[in-house]
């Protein structure tokens, strides 16, 4: 099955324009956090976060590692007015072009579980490239972390960079007929590989288990350097993610769509 129905047009009610924004966690909304004043929302369900940059109304939440509870995804979706989704966090790159630290924005997303396909909104992604993204063709959204290089420039075969959530985001937001785009910052480049395997630290919700990440980590002390080095360009791209954001979300809600 194949789905690339484009969204043409954004409706704004009013003079605000309704953005969603989601996370695999709250680590890759961090620094952008630190750049607007967010309030955390009192909800009964999922911790959202809100925020007014110019026009457009935001609200941040977080699907989880893999977005693996699709009913809970609807309700972040739709907790309010929605007139346009972001699916955003780091990435994997899978080609030897993009270099750590570059947003890229896709075309289109796609997964390993079904041949079907999902278009970004044409609009949005023209303004996203207007404001600095790399366009490229494909995200691969897979189940389980993609650790070293060999297996990435494999995947490159066939997609540009690699993610968990990308997918799931999208698709959801189409069935609710929601305008929606994926951005990605690269966090990591085809030719290394992850300094460590974490997917045993992540809980059935997605989320990860500091106590078993910090184990992963003592129990390998030689890829300690490595995992500093990580550490440290992961924020660096967060940081280049955020900024991005700034731009991107303030031209939404200047209608320059």
């Amino acid at each position: 099955m194949r789905d690339t129905d484009r969204h043409s047009e954004l409706q704004i009610p009013g003079s605000r324009f309704n953005v969603a924004v989601v996370f695999a966690l709250p680590a890759e909304f961090s620094l952008w956090r630190r750049r607007r004043v967010f309030r955390c929302a009192r909800t009964p369900g999922p911790q959202i976060y809100e925020a007014g940059i110019g026009r457009a109304a935001l609200r941040v939440a977080f699907s989880g590692i893999g977005a693996p509870d699709p009913r809970r995804l609807a309700e972040t979706l739709l907790a309010g007015p929605a007139d346009a989704v972001i699916v955003a966090g780091a990435a994997g790159g899978l080609k030897p072009r993009y270099r750590r630290g570059e947003v890229v924005v896709a075309t289109r997303v796609k997964t390993t579980a079904s041949s079907r396909l999902v278009a970004a909104d044409d609009r949005m992604l023209a303004l996203a490239s207007q404001c600095g993204a790399t366009v490229v063709d494909s995200f691969l959204t897979v189940d389980r972390m993609v650790l070293h290089a060999g297996e990435k420039m494999a995947l490159g075969r066939d997609a540009d960079a690699v993610d968990m959530e990308s997918f799931v985001v999208v698709s959801e937001a189409a069935r609710h007929a929601i305008p929606a785009v994926a951005i990605r910052v690269i966090a990591d480049t085809a030719e290394e590989d992850l300094p460590l395997d974490l997917t045993s630290a992540i809980r059935p919700d997605g989320t990860i288990s500091a106590q078993r990440a910090a184990l992963q980590a003592v129990s390998r002390p030689a890829r300690w350097p490595a995992l500093v080095r990580a550490g440290l360009s992961y924020r660096r791209a967060l940081g280049e993610l955020a900024r991005f954001l700034d731009r991107f979300v303030s031209s939404l809600g200047s209608g320059a769509l």
